[in-house]
């Protein structure tokens, strides 16, 4: 008897980890707004996105989302730039 109930736990536990890896999968692609594009795309949808952001067009969630990951990264580039030491801005 003992036998049957864990084979039948296991089984469960068989059966339902595809589906808890699935919805972890899932939250992580749709955590990173950006995710599956390559530098170019990213580059060139934050240009689309700023511009349409310039003349106040009403963006959906998605959009947002990206145009603050936008945002990151200029913010990012620009601390660099400040960062970096005086020979290497001479150049």
């Amino acid at each position: 008897m003992k036998m049957r109930y864990s084979v039948l736990a296991f089984t469960l536990l068989l059966a339902t980890s595809p589906v808890y890896a699935a919805q972890g999968q899932q939250q992580a692609t749709t955590t990173d707004p950006m995710a599956g594009l390559s530098m170019d795309q990213q580059m060139a949808l934050c240009e689309t996105l700023k511009q349409a952001e310039q003349q106040n067009k009403k963006l959906d969630a998605k959009a947002k989302s990206q145009l603050a990951v936008c945002h990151k990264m200029d913010a990012a580039m620009q601390q660099d730039t400040t960062q970096a030491p005086a020979t290497t801005l001479d150049r």
